[in-house]
């Protein structure tokens, strides 16, 4: 109690007198002190002026109470459920009104689990009203099974259309006449999220008041439940369906969901691959939980029509994908379907890595060779020319592994012959700024081949690069300052010689053999330090 933020200590006193006068069973632990100190700070603030005159000059503990008699005009003994009465605290801190929280204990007990009790707490108390407002008036219309269901949608269609969640009549509409044909196309479905989707359908269809679409439009003048048995169950429940390159199709609202739920046949929709007769029965009879995933539904329901199994035409599709354009579809389907005829004669696990395998040289013909055919040729030599194919890819490829194991090399025996042992001894400096500053990050590097030290001598217009000689018999270290700015670009700031024998740094040059700053020689002289070295350039 004394971790409650009291605004003054007569204030602690008080609520707790209150406190201590209900049942602390019942109020005691998690969030209800903090609820009932915000309820007893409303309580004192609506006292009348000389109510609150003559309460602070009474004692304390003799003071009326506030909180108990206040909670007795809405709490219900005989319905009290503990989940939800933190629940109804809550609402009351907020400045629920008396009818809201005494309707409140008519909550459904089927739906007090902590996550619809969570979006409860959550929503706008205008919401809750229709919530309770929703319960009255369907009590003696549903049954107990479609209150439930009632009550549910209300709470999806609360947490994500955030206050549209359409009216009383509406909701009660949407379960009288569309969600028996709903729950008869989908029996299993205990799916609040995709009813509460279904239902914001229903009262968009009810209002005429569909995105972008003119009130004049046919999709008005069809009852829903009309609608809902011209658009497949599949597309209902997964509001689309999986097309070409991660799109979807069919989704809600879409120019083809509109054509089907007008009554536009699959096989004349404008602007769309054309669909044979039988690939509009597969897609037609495509199941509620889609088994193809995130394949081409469009392949999947060509694939399906040519007699394939479900595990030939995932198979497949990961092959052979249709082309973009609609003109080039037409001869595809043509050349893949003698293909596909023939690979079904063959005796093949789809799921097996012999498929891969076959696809795989089938799929290298089909793409490179228009004129290609395999029709009338035995399982056992088509694999028998795979393993071939793939023999002379291995070939090629250990042939390119060589090839590009000589250029290598070569390549480091160039390097060899102008590469010279780093210094042993001295390791590299770096250090790091701010994002923002100038210079991101400084390091001392050394320059170990003639190409390196030829690049420095360009980029600081020096002679370095003539002492290519000195590196490779070790009586000469070249080392570079350099700086990371903020374009991103590394910058040479000084070129420095080291003379191994004397551990020491002979040069410190900057461009045009300029001699360094004061700043540069600072950290010329803490990494020399660092790395015992004598610093004999000045």
């Amino acid at each position: 109690m004394s971790s409650l933020p009291f605004a003054s200590a007569d204030e602690a006193t008080d609520f707790q007198l209150e406190f201590t006068r209900l049942d602390p069973v019942r109020h005691a632990f998690g969030e209800r002190p903090r609820h009932l100190l915000i309820i007893y700070r409303r309580l004192v603030a609506e006292l009348t002026p000389f109510a609150t005159q003559l309460r602070e000059v009474t004692p304390p503990e003799q003071r009326d109470p506030l909180l108990g008699p206040w909670l007795k005009q809405w709490f219900d003994e005989d319905r009290f459920h503990d989940t939800l009465y933190e629940v109804q605290l809550y609402w009351d801190a907020r400045g629920a009104d008396l009818d809201l929280l005494k309707a409140s204990f008519h909550h459904p007990p089927t739906l007090l689990s902590p996550t619809q009790l969570g979006i409860l707490r959550a929503a706008p108390t205008a919401a809750l009203v229709q919530w309770f407002d929703l319960a009255q008036q369907a009590n003696n219309k549903l049954s107990e099974e479609q209150l439930t269901l009632a009550c549910a949608i209300l709470l999806e269609s609360l947490f994500h259309d955030e206050g549209d969640q359409g009216t009383t009549e509406e909701f009660l509409a949407f379960l009288v006449r569309a969600v028996p044909v709903l729950q008869n196309i989908f029996p299993e479905c205990k799916d609040t999220d995709r009813f509460a989707d279904w239902f914001a359908l229903w009262r968009d269809h009810a209002r005429k008041a569909v995105p972008h679409l003119p009130q004049e439009h046919a999709y008005y003048e069809l009852d829903f439940t009309t609608i809902l048995k011209y658009v497949p169950p599949t597309i209902w429940w997964n509001n689309g369906l999986p097309y070409r390159n991660g799109e979807k199709a069919f989704h809600y609202y879409s120019d083809e969901f509109f054509w089907l739920a007008t009554g536009g046949s699959l096989r004349k929709m404008p602007n769309h691959p054309p669909y044979s007769k039988r690939m509009a029965k597969e897609f037609n009879a495509l199941p509620p939980e889609l088994r193809h995933r995130d394949h081409d539904t469009y392949t999947y329901c060509f694939l399906l029509s040519l007699g394939c199994s479900h595990e030939m035409a995932l198979a497949l599709q990961r092959y052979f994908q249709r082309p973009e354009e609609l003109a080039g579809l037409p001869a595809w389907k043509e050349q893949l379907d003698p293909i596909v005829q023939t690979l079904r004669t063959y005796h093949i696990d789809w799921q097996d890595n012999v498929a891969n395998f076959l696809l795989g040289y089938v799929y290298h013909l089909f793409r490179d060779q228009p004129d290609f055919s395999i029709s009338g040729r035995a399982e056992e030599h088509l694999l028998r020319d795979a393993e071939a194919y793939y023999d002379r890819i291995e070939a090629r490829r250990a042939e390119q592994a060589r090839r590009n194991a000589e250029r290598e090399a070569a390549r480091r025996r160039e390097e060899n012959r102008d590469y010279w042992e780093p210094l042993r001894g001295v390791k590299a400096w770096e250090e790091t700024f701010g994002r923002y500053d100038r210079v991101r990050k400084r390091q001392i590097v050394e320059l170990t081949t003639q190409g390196a030290i030829t690049a420095e001598s360009a980029s600081m217009k020096h002679c370095v690069s003539t002492y290519f000689r000195a590196c490779k018999n070790g009586t000469s270290s070249i080392w570079s300052l350099r700086e990371l700015r903020q374009n991103g670009s590394w910058y040479s700031v000084l070129t420095l010689e080291i003379r191994p024998n004397l551990r020491s740094i002979v040069q410190i040059r900057g461009r045009f053999n300029a001699r360094a700053g004061k700043e540069q020689m600072a950290v010329i002289r803490k990494w020399a330090e660092r790395e015992g070295l004598h610093v004999l350039e000045t």
